[in-house]
């Protein structure tokens, strides 16, 4: 099990071919080896977005079903000032269930990974409940809990 830092700062580089790469957000897969997913271009951060979800969260108490939610992206969310970018996460309520995604640092178009916190099955008490998806910027200064502005809903 690999530790990694929630501050680390967004980084970029470029491969032997100056490809621009970046940072994979919210941390590699744990499950490969750490060069395989450390540093992708953006090409490669969307088809990996793409792949189907490792890890699923179960929500909620009831019995009539299930509702499978899965998070993957979001698309130039606006950042709170000119000169920076969002630490973005969701929130989704469903009846009485309430998750959250991990925390993406630096990220106005973030791309949730298949390994990380964004794949929720939630147990369905009524058909006709209503979802709730919430994306917010998180403010670590705040709170050590994720409370944090809304950028858009």
């Amino acid at each position: 099990f690999r530790h990694f830092k929630l501050d680390q700062k967004v980084e970029t580089h470029y491969d032997e071919r100056r490809e621009k790469l970046q940072r994979t957000k919210p941390y590699p897969d744990p499950g490969r080896p750490l060069k395989e997913t450390e540093w992708l271009n953006s090409d490669r951060i969307d088809r990996e977005s793409l792949q189907p979800s490792t890890k699923w969260v179960e929500a909620g108490s009831g019995s009539v079903g299930k509702l499978h939610v899965e998070l993957i992206r979001c698309d130039n969310l606006q950042a709170k000032s000119l000169l920076d970018s969002n630490d973005t996460f969701a929130c989704i309520i469903h009846e009485d269930a309430v998750v959250n995604t991990d925390v993406l640092r630096s990220c106005n178009s973030p791309r949730w990974m298949p390994w990380c916190r964004r794949a929720f099955s939630f147990n369905v008490g009524h058909p006709s409940s209503k979802l709730y998806i919430g994306i917010f910027h998180f403010n670590s200064k705040i709170s050590p809990l994720q409370q944090g502005k809304k950028v858009t809903t």
